[in-house]
């Protein structure tokens, strides 16, 4: 903001009639945000520490800019704003999707960010972008191990999604600890025996090597 002032000097101070101008210029500097994004694509759960790294990968689909899919671009924030991996192109000029993958993920909520090139992701959410297209994606979150040795994730494994001009969508996330409790889906044994006499569980003739615990 500008203000500008004049005055005039008295007369025996002012050779020439000529004045004092007096600008003075008022600048403010706002603070950057380190508060997350408002109203992210809630992806839920994405399993636990102990699945191994988390992967995203985003493929454009269609007919963007010049009868191309989008060339999109990610990045992975934790709560406090830290951009832990991004990434523009796959392979480029080959495949110009995105793919970020966490190899050490530990508990807590997370944020994606998805745009368009060309977009920088700096620290503290603050993500600027140039991008003057738009385009539809595929997003797909995975885990190097699942339950049930490998099969498909207990959470959503394609997620479409869009950007407008020059913005960005967000997504958020969780990673959870180690289950503890009772496990899910025991076999169970029924009655083996009473309180008056031992129980005795054995392995004994298996084909491999095996441990137990009660």
């Amino acid at each position: 903001m500008f203000l500008v002032f004049f005055r005039s000097l008295p007369c025996l101070a002012r050779p020439a009639k000529l004045g004092v101008l007096i600008v003075l210029v008022l600048s403010s500097v706002q603070a950057l945000s380190q508060a997350p994004p408002v109203n992210p694509r809630d992806l839920g759960s994405l399993g636990q520490v102990n699945w191994g790294y988390v992967r995203f990968e985003t493929s454009g689909l269609g007919g963007g800019i010049n009868f191309f899919p989008p060339d999109t671009e990610i990045a992975l924030y934790d709560s406090r704003g830290n951009v832990l991996e991004q990434n523009d192109d796959i392979f480029w000029p080959v495949n110009r999707d995105s793919r970020i993958t966490w190899n050490s993920p530990v508990e807590g909520r997370y944020y994606l960010a998805v745009g368009l090139v060309d977009t920088v992701f700096g620290s503290r959410f603050e993500v600027t972008t140039t991008s003057t297209g738009s385009g539809s994606y595929l997003l797909t979150p995975s885990r190097e191990n699942t339950p049930g040795g490998g099969g498909a994730p207990p959470f959503d494994p394609i997620v479409s999604g869009s950007v407008s001009p020059g913005s960005i969508t967000w997504y958020t996330f969780t990673i959870g600890t180690v289950a503890t409790g009772p496990p899910i889906n025991a076999v169970a044994l029924g009655v083996v025996g009473n309180s008056n006499s031992p129980l005795q569980l054995s392995t004994a003739g298996s084909s491999i090597d095996t441990e137990i615990a009660l």
